[in-house]
């Protein structure tokens, strides 16, 4: 047996080496490990600080001779600009982008691309022969301006989201499949399906072709469409939709609202339609301050089977058309062989003011601007509070709710408005002071006593200016709460002091 002792001395080495540390001391090692990890922090510090490629611009035809060519070859970033010239797209097959990429026509009415898709035969008993999809945006954030894009037929896809498509002239079908905050704008084209989410559709030509609006939360602002003989100049299917600042004329239907819930249509110049407003369906959608002029039929409201769609019209301007709105009991498809219920529905005014109709007849005795007797459309709908002039279908209105022209015993008072209009900024002011900026209903607080003034101010999203009535109020706020308890306190003070006083001298006495 070893001792352990023995064990000690057979496990260490015979002769240390210096130490120094806690290192050996050789020269070599220490510069091989300091080479090695040179190595290792540089493959780090690369691997950290790798530069993503730099986005580049491809030109075409310097660069490549066709756009497919071009988008194949781009990377993600790229902007690929295309010269004046007539470009085809690849013959029967569909142009596809599939790269976040800028697509950038030197000059929209001199750079053409003519796309080819792909002709379907239809079989026996199948739907009919048609064109395969000429172009198909399936990649997020894709910019598409300066062309002229023409097809032999067939709609382009979008898929993908914050596409903006802007300044072109489209020949062909545009689809919006899905994707949101999409942006066509400033283009003449020949029709929109949009089914996105959060989307804009603005400032555009519509040219025999129109809106159709399938998604929800979209706006539609600012277009001309004209000339859709056998359809809808816009129409809206989703729901949360805002139809604004339009001019929709010569169709066969101006804007139509269907199966969709909480719209608002305003501001819209709807002219020379056979029919100006068609209603069909949903809840809570509102029609407000829009012109609906020389229609045949200004408005046709009403549903074929349950439930009835909860519509308000007000401050609308029913003018000169040839039936103001529709009071058919039925819609006939096969004239003299087939015809179905439509129940007629819809309110004609907010419960304080109505719309504007050029063939009223009645009154204004007090001069209020409300016709002293209500407009009867039927038996089962009037307009309450008709109007005696047109209505500014630009202007914004703002009702004060409260205060009214009364006396409050309160130093604060409710500040309650209602705007019918999305608004871009909101504000009052009090007593002639400067505009206090708020996002909604609040309280006026710290009032004095005496007689005080309130207006409130809106500007809606597309710049116009709106102002409440000036209310008058006045307030008498009772004795405050606090004085009367310190007053209460300092009697009893008083009081019990004078007990106390009385008490000590009557001692004193005997």
């Amino acid at each position: 047996m070893f001792s352990q002792e023995t064990l000690i001395k057979t496990l260490l080495p015979r002769k240390q080496p210096n130490i120094k540390r806690g290192l050996p001391v050789n020269k070599k090692t220490l510069l091989t490990i300091a080479f090695i990890s040179v190595l290792l922090l540089s493959a780090v510090a690369g691997s950290w600080f790798v530069k993503p490629a730099m986005a580049k611009t491809i030109t075409v035809p310097d660069d490549y001779s066709t756009i497919q060519d071009a988008i194949n070859a781009a990377n993600d970033g790229d902007t690929i600009f295309v010269r004046k010239g007539n470009y085809e797209g690849p013959k029967d097959k569909t142009l596809v982008i599939n790269k976040t990429l800028s697509l950038i026509g030197e000059d929209a009415p001199n750079t053409k691309i003519n796309l080819h898709p792909l002709w379907i035969e239809a079989w026996f008993f199948t739907l009919p022969s048609y064109y395969d999809t000429p172009m198909e945006i399936v990649a997020n954030d894709v910019k598409i301006s300066g062309f002229t894009i023409t097809s032999d037929g067939g709609s382009i896809f979008i898929t993908g989201n914050r596409t903006q498509i802007i300044d072109n002239i489209i020949k062909a079908g545009l689809r919006v499949e899905g994707g949101s905050h999409l942006t066509i704008a400033e283009n003449t084209l020949t029709g929109v399906e949009c089914y996105g989410s959060y989307s804009s559709i603005n400032s555009n030509d519509f040219e025999a072709g129109g809106i159709g609006i399938g998604g929800s939360y979209n706006m539609v602002y600012g277009n001309t469409v004209t000339d859709v003989i056998r359809g809808s100049g816009i129409s809206s299917h989703g729901n949360g939709n805002t139809i604004a600042n339009n001019t929709v004329t010569k169709n066969y239907y101006g804007v139509i609202n269907g199966e969709g819930s909480n719209n608002f249509v305003y501001s819209n110049r709807i002219t020379h339609n056979v029919y100006g407003l068609m209603i069909t369906g949903g809840n809570n959608n509102t029609f407000y301050a829009n012109d609906l002029v020389d229609n045949s039929c200004g408005a046709e409201i009403g549903y074929l089977e349950p439930p009835a769609p909860n519509c308000t019209l007000y401050h609308n301007n029913f003018i000169g058309s040839s039936q103001q709105v529709s009071t058919r009991a039925s819609r006939t498809y096969i004239p003299g062989v087939w015809s179905e219920p439509f129940y007629l529905t819809g309110f004609f005014d907010n419960g304080k003011e109505g719309n504007y109709w050029s063939d009223y007849t009645g009154t204004d005795s007090d001069g209020d601007g409300i016709g002293d007797t209500p407009y009867v459309i039927d038996a089962d709908r009037q307009d309450n509070y008709p109007l005696m002039t047109s209505f500014d279908i630009y202007s914004v209105s703002v009702f004060l709710v409260c205060p009214e022209n009364e006396t409050y015993a309160a130093a604060s008072v409710p500040l309650n408005f209602a705007v019918y209009k999305p608004t871009s900024w909101i504000g009052y002011s009090l007593d002639g002071h400067d505009n206090v900026t708020i996002t909604g209903n609040t309280t006026l607080t710290q009032l004095s006593n005496g007689l005080h003034k309130v207006t409130v101010y809106a500007n809606d999203t597309f710049g116009n200016t709106g102002a409440s009535k000036t209310i008058y109020f006045n307030i008498t706020e009772p004795f405050p709460t606090i004085l009367v308890i310190a007053l209460i306190a300092s009697v009893a003070s008083v009081v019990i002091i004078s007990v106390v006083l009385l008490v000590y001298f009557k001692k004193r006495d005997h």
